[in-house]
């Protein structure tokens, strides 16, 4: 059995953009929308288990704690 590979970036097509849903809130005075984040990412072989992170580094203890939240 082959050993993780351990963190590494990948990803292309990545686009970070306002769309149509807006923030409301007594705090916020002028218009805020929120964003969406889209990417492309390609998996090397069937079957294998892959962890996505959008801030580096994350670990996975943190997704643990996230999953049980």
């Amino acid at each position: 059995k082959k050993a993780p590979e351990g963190w590494f970036r990948a990803g292309r097509n990545i686009s970070y953009e306002k769309n149509d849903f807006e923030q409301h809130g007594r705090r916020l005075r002028k218009k805020h929308c929120y964003r969406t984040l889209t990417f492309t990412l390609p998996f090397a072989r069937p079957g294998d288990v892959c962890l996505v992170a959008t801030c580096y580094p994350y670990t996975v203890t943190d997704h643990r704690l996230h999953i049980d939240a």
